[in-house]
């Protein structure tokens, strides 16, 4: 048997028993009351249910009942706390016994049951319970002496003794269940008290043996450590000693002073020196001075640390130290101090432990070197390189190209973390969608590994020009394949994507010039078979005027139609001057007709949700073109209802004119002093921002889906205005919608007439020879000729003419031929019939033709030549002078 078997024994003989447990009894007790109450309970309740409902008492029943339930419930689920049970209890029995005193009376009703409370109340719950409920008892007898009298139950009569026969009646039930109770409570109070006593006391001996017990084990366990201690220290002592001794790194000690004590023999292999040489050296002759100087500084900062109250007897410092050898070298060697201290912890010597690391110190220069050479490299390269640390993509290296793309190379930007990447260098996609952090080429090589090649993106560069840069990422990994950290590079490619752009814009704009090109060769077809088809209209119109009464509703309406004819034929002498066919001719032009007139075709063309407001308030004349006036016009409100087809609003149309003196003219770099008229087109519809504001009057350029528009609308406005001396300016908002102002130099002059003055056409007697391939334009052209007093004959073919010709060459004074003719065109035409006579004066009219011009046909001999399609005064005039040699 072991020692703390033995103390357990000897404690156990004095440790007294568990105390009793009152509380447990009082339940034990309460729960077999319970019990044989659910089981009573039922049969006292047989013996008085026909009388209780002979007499309708069912509360009563009621009452019995429900105890009875709450009696079988305690019985089945049981509770722990007596006086809970004996409350419950005792509140039932009362209402029972009270209420059959009511029915039955005193005698029959059995006072013992008032006896049964006032005990039970003292056994369960001590003294003062008993003596209220002896208290109880007498106020409940006292109470039914109230309740007797005439109209009180049966019982009453039994009753109708003198008072004093019930007060004695009270007194001796009060005895009884005084003597019966109050001796219980009392004793089991006085008991409850004992036991209470009893189990403090014996808690306290277990709580005093358990610590006696503690150290007990405790002593125990300590001279079993002790002695442990005294055989380990024999034998650390013993692995110390061959650790010094067969160590390779040289293990020392010093005094304060630094003078060796102790250096184990692997000294001699590092420094050539033995044991008995180091310690007969003083701490000079085995340090260099830079060496020696360190380590006494080290040593006085620890003892200064020491006297200031900081310090930590674990401590210890490592520090570099340049040692001498024997053969006259030095040996890098990494030393680590620390303190010998005594028995109250002062320091009283150094202990030291030295390993060389002279190949270190060398491969450390190499290194030192090479990352040297590295950086220059990288710091010369012209790409821009930059290096961050894995695994939180935090920057460690950017060289000054990588810098200098950003527009910042005196900054320092190492020490970014990923999350800040897109801050500091603001890089986009090509599309120009910011770049987030882990999209950067450099955060996929660190993060996910991935090698990238020949990224496209754009970095702004500190409010300098935007550049583009083709990056190229890789992982660094160690030997284990680890992810170490990643380097991109990236080139500057901005010359080349500049390049490629110019490249694009050539391309387009050669595709644009030959859209031109072709343009105008489709321009030049269509106005020759649309002055043909005009030169019908106009004809037929003009001799419809003739055969109608002036001033009559067909006058004025063939007046309107020739106007429109007129204005169509403007319309293809325009097409022909945009697309290079002809000259441009400029005339005074009165803007607010043409205004007004484009307003009303606007009208039709734009959805009613779109207002239009018009305040034309000038009558000055330009110098222009009608159809580019109207052209001009049509363009701005056209884009202006485009910014308004969705949401509909208000387009605002201003003429007015104004006179710029020097200040005003100062504010407008492109006008100089004088009268101008202002058109001014604005809406409120979405607006343009800033960027598309600065391209819109770039040829190509536009903001509308493909197929809405081509770009030229706007640059074609600014060149015509340009060419007229004038300015546009442009102002507009996101949300605001927009405002052009047109200035335009205004010349000296009034409104032209809406109606020409009647002119006297000149008048003939000539023979004329009129060839043309459609029949309606001869028909036309007699009829026009013959209107003025000439004899004309016509012909359909230009080879029947020439036959007609050849057959009467005297007979005609002048022959008018179209140009484009089957079998034969009309400048070949001319030439055969010149060759028969050269005198002859010939008119050539054409719609359009490349092969003949003015010039041309001069030289040929011909006299004049009109361009379709022919108005009645133009025909005249050129005919009579033709025939008078003008």
């Amino acid at each position: 048997m072991n020692s703390t078997t033995s103390y357990q024994s000897l404690m156990s003989r004095f440790a007294p028993d568990e105390p009793l447990d009152l509380e447990s009894w009082r339940n034990w007790l309460a729960r077999a009351m319970i019990i044989l109450g659910a089981i009573g309970l039922p049969m006292g309740m047989l013996a008085t249910l026909p009388v209780l409902i002979g007499q309708e008492r069912y509360g009563i029943i009621a009452l019995d009942a429900a105890l009875w339930f709450y009696l079988l419930a305690m019985a089945i689920i049981g509770r722990r706390s007596s006086k809970a049970n004996a409350y419950v209890f005792l509140a039932g029995i009362y209402a029972l016994t009270i209420s059959y005193f009511v029915i039955f009376g005193p005698i029959h009703a059995r006072p013992a049951w008032l006896v049964l409370c006032a005990v039970m109340a003292g056994m369960f719950l001590g003294i003062r319970p008993a003596v209220l409920s002896v208290v109880l008892n007498a106020a409940i007898l006292m109470l039914l002496y109230v309740l007797m009298g005439p109209e009180n139950p049966a019982w009453a009569s039994e009753y109708a003794a003198p008072f004093t026969r019930w007060i004695m009646f009270v007194v001796n039930v009060s005895i009884i269940t005084l003597v019966s109770s109050v001796p219980v409570g009392f004793m089991l109070n006085r008991l409850d008290r004992a036991l209470q006593v009893q189990r403090v006391a014996h808690q306290e001996f277990l709580a005093e043996s358990e610590k006696l017990q503690a150290a007990y084990s405790s002593l125990k366990v300590e001279i079993e450590q002790r002695e442990k201690a005294e055989k380990a220290l024999i034998q650390s002592e013993e692995k110390y000693r061959l650790l010094a001794e067969n160590a390779t790194d040289v293990i020392w000690t010093a005094d304060m002073n630094l003078n060796m004590t102790y250096v184990s023999p692997s000294v001699r292999r590092v420094r050539g020196f033995t044991v008995e040489e180091i310690l007969s050296q003083r701490p000079e002759d085995q340090l260099t001075p830079e060496s020696l100087a360190l380590a006494i500084r080290v040593l006085s900062e620890e003892l200064e640390r020491e006297g200031s109250g900081g310090e930590d007897l674990f401590r210890a410092r490592t520090i570099e130290v340049e040692s001498r050898c024997k053969d006259g070298s030095t040996t890098w060697s990494e030393t680590k101090l620390d303190f010998v201290r005594d028995s109250d912890g002062k320091p009283v010597g150094v202990l030291g432990v030295s390993r060389d690391i002279s190949d270190r110190k060398r491969s450390e220069e190499e290194l030192a070197n090479t990352q040297s050479l590295l950086l220059a490299s990288i710091e010369q390269t012209a790409a821009g390189i930059i290096i961050a640390d894995a695994p939180d993509v935090r920057i460690r290296l950017a060289n000054s190209a990588a810098l200098g793309i950003r527009g910042a190379a005196s900054v320092d930007l190492t020490e970014i973390p990923m999350e800040l990447h897109p801050e500091h260098w603001q890089t986009y996609h090509p599309a120009g969608t910011p770049f987030e952090p882990q999209e950067l080429p450099l955060s996929q090589a660190v993060l996910l590994g991935k090698t990238s090649k020949n990224v496209e993106m754009i970095i702004q560069s500190g409010g300098a020009e935007d550049r583009w840069v083709s990056a190229n990422a890789a992982p660094v990994r160690n030997r284990e394949g680890e992810i170490v950290a990643g380097v991109v590079v990236f080139s500057d490619v901005s010359e080349l994507k500049q390049a490629e752009e110019e490249k694009k814009e050539l391309e387009i704009q050669l595709l644009q010039a030959q859209k031109m090109e072709a343009m105008g060769t489709l321009a030049g077809g269509i106005a020759h078979d649309f002055n043909n088809i005009l030169s019908g209209i106009i004809g037929y119109t003009e001799l419809s005027q003739m055969s109608v009464p002036k001033g009559s509703g067909a006058s004025h309406y063939l007046g309107n139609i020739l106007r429109a004819g007129e204005r169509a034929k403007d319309l293809v002498q325009q097409i022909l001057t945009f697309s290079r066919q002809t000259e441009q001719k400029l005339r005074p032009v009165s803007v607010h007709i043409i205004v007004r007139e484009a307003l009303k075709l606007l009208r039709a063309s734009l959805p009613s949700t779109i207002e239009i407001r018009q305040n034309i308030a000038s009558d000055l004349l330009v110098m222009g073109d009608p159809t580019q006036i109207h052209q001009i016009l049509m363009n701005l409100c056209a884009n202006a209802g485009h910014a308004m087809q969705e949401g509909g609003g208000v387009l605002e149309v201003d003429l007015r004119n104004v006179e710029l003196d020097s200040d005003s003219a100062s504010r407008h770099p492109d006008l100089v002093i004088g009268p101008y008229l202002i058109l001014t087109v604005g809406d409120d519809g979405h607006g343009m921002p800033p960027k598309v504001m600065e391209r819109i009057f770039d040829p190509f350029f536009t903001t509308k889906e493909r197929g809405e528009g081509t770009g030229m609308g706007l640059a074609v406005v600014h060149g015509i205005v340009k060419s007229y001396g004038g300015a546009i300016h442009a102002h507009s908002e996101p949300g605001k919608g927009s405002r052009f102002q047109i200035f335009l130099p205004a010349i000296a002059g009034g409104l032209e007439p809406d109606e020409a003055v009647e002119e006297i056409l000149p008048k003939g007697t000539e023979r004329i020879l009129f060839v043309d391939d459609e029949s309606a334009l001869t028909e036309i052209g007699e009829e026009m000729l013959e209107s003025l007093g000439y004899e004309v004959v016509t012909k359909t073919n230009s080879l029947e003419a020439l036959d007609l010709f050849r057959e009467q060459p005297e007979r005609f004074d002048l022959v008018i031929t179209d140009m484009t003719m089957p079998q034969m065109n009309g400048d070949k035409l001319a030439r055969e019939l010149l060759a028969i006579r050269r005198d002859l004066p010939i008119v050539l009219c054409t719609g359009f033709s490349r092969r003949i011009t003015e010039a041309k046909a001069k030289e040929m001999g011909i006299r004049r030549l009109l361009m379709k399609p022919l108005l009645l005064r133009d025909l005249a005039h050129n005919v009579r002078a033709v025939l008078d040699g003008e």
